[in-house]
């Protein structure tokens, strides 16, 4: 009894100490907002509502009564210093089992970073998520909803029919995901804005329908306004693949050149067969080495797509051949990733149109033979 009033005291204390200081993102440890099984797991959207803003945001928890939030800001990740959010609102505007939806209204903020601070008094543990509230070209005044009226969150959709909210009415720029893969991390660096095609032009009230599959849509309130939303229109069954045509090209990560030139060639289930097969030595450690491969192309679609498919992503190119980080260290211009192998990377972040946080990997030369010994892991089943 007295151990238990104990921990509780201390819980406190420490969320105390949590809450009353400004948090160095810089010094804490982010791995767990890559891991979608994680005891909390976090998505989000900033929309300009006037004089204020509306974070959006769904919280996935493992015991969702365990947790208690409270709301920070502070001037960035560095800060020596933050404000306890005082004047605000939230509601829940959707609960499912593990899972809930908020809607928090703020007063626009001359602070840039808004921190959601988790606490689980009962197993002294705290999450931290970080939320970009100030921005050089702001929030659209608007954002996309399901059919029922439900915020998304993500930057992709796999509805056919998608809705928008804040506006009567809206332009669209269609562009085809035609993106190559993510060279590797010693490749070279390639053009961080390159030069796209737009396939059409329009505008339209409401709502977006019959989007053509593996296109990106950038939704702007007209064409000069640079606050924009960009959704990549995806099959249903997205983040998974299923057909041939998207089980094959993601192979080129862990194949040499003529095992992919021969795949894509052929594009036919044998020769896609074949080459576990032959790689694996059995039919039973080609099915497991499928599933792995797969799943893990699953989890990068889903932490890392934007107008990009996740496994096309720098980050999620890294994520797919070495794992999940073990630790993730954030600043605004830039985020490491440390894994208990030693290797590390670094990737750069850079605002663009379509996106506010593209993460570019610095490439070296020197990750040569620890890229080629990962592979070589991953084709014998390590």
């Amino acid at each position: 009894m007295f151990r238990t009033r104990l921990f509780t005291l201390l819980s406190v204390f420490l969320w105390s100490i949590v809450t009353s200081q400004a948090i160095d993102l810089s010094k804490v440890n982010l791995s767990y907002q890559y891991d979608p099984e994680s005891d909390i797991f976090f998505d989000h959207r900033v929309v300009d509502a006037g004089d204020s803003l509306t974070v959006f945001y769904s919280v996935r928890f493992d015991t969702i009564n365990s947790w208690n939030q409270t709301f920070l800001i502070q001037d960035h990740y560095q800060s020596m210093e933050h404000d306890t959010l005082k004047t605000y609102s939230i509601n829940v505007i959707s609960e499912q089992p593990g899972e809930r939806v908020y809607r928090l209204s703020m007063v626009k903020p001359k602070k840039s970073l808004l921190i959601i601070a988790w606490y689980d008094l009962n197993r002294g543990v705290y999450r931290v998520e970080d939320v970009r509230v100030k921005t050089p070209v702001g929030f659209p005044a608007f954002y996309p909803a399901d059919e029922e009226g439900m915020p998304v969150l993500k930057d992709y959709v796999s509805s056919e029919v998608v809705r928008f909210i804040g506006m009567e009415e809206y332009h669209a720029f269609q562009y085809t995901d035609n993106f190559d893969p993510a060279d590797p991390a010693m490749g070279r660096m390639k053009p961080i804005a390159p030069s796209l095609r737009i396939d059409s032009s329009f505008m339209f009230s409401n709502q977006l329908s019959g989007m053509d599959v593996y296109s990106f849509y950038l939704v702007q309130e007209d064409t000069l306004s640079q606050a924009a939303i960009t959704l990549l229109s995806c099959p249903s069954y997205f983040p998974e693949f299923r057909r041939l045509e998207e089980l094959v090209p993601p192979l080129t990560y862990i194949t040499t050149e003529t095992e992919i030139n021969t795949l894509k060639g052929k594009m036919n289930k044998g020769s896609f067969e074949n080459f576990w097969v032959n790689t694996y030595g059995s039919r039973f450690r080609a099915k497991t080495a499928i599933k792995n491969y797969y799943n893990q192309i699953e989890r990068v679609n889903e932490l890392f797509t934007d107008y990009k498919q996740g496994w096309k992503t720098d980050r999620g190119v890294i994520y797919l051949i070495f794992g999940k980080p073990d630790k993730v260290f954030r600043t605004e211009r830039e985020e490491v990733w440390k894994y208990i192998s030693g290797v590390e990377f670094e990737f750069i972040r850079i605002s663009t149109l379509f996106t506010s946080s593209m993460y570019s990997l610095k490439r070296d030369r020197s990750y040569e033979q620890t890229w080629y010994n990962r592979v070589g892991e991953l084709r014998k089943g390590m």
